[in-house]
């Protein structure tokens, strides 16, 4: 058993839309993604980056937060 080898993998884009569409395209069993810590005003005017594509992923996310 284990992971598999990681790849690195630029895209761009709109942050959500390019993970979402690699997402899909890979097939992916899992997406982690880090916050930037931003504070809730500022994410609720801005948008939100992780929860969207926590929305809308066809597979489970983690969302691991700023420290």
């Amino acid at each position: 058993v284990g992971a598999p080898e990681a790849a690195r993998r630029v895209e761009f884009g709109a942050a959500a839309e390019r993970i979402l569409a690699v997402c899909k395209a890979e097939d992916a069993s899992l997406v982690v993604l880090g916050t930037r810590g931003r504070g809730r005003m500022k994410a609720a005017m801005l948008g939100s980056v992780s929860r969207e594509v926590a929305a809308r992923a066809p597979c489970p996310v983690l969302v691991v937060p700023a420290t």
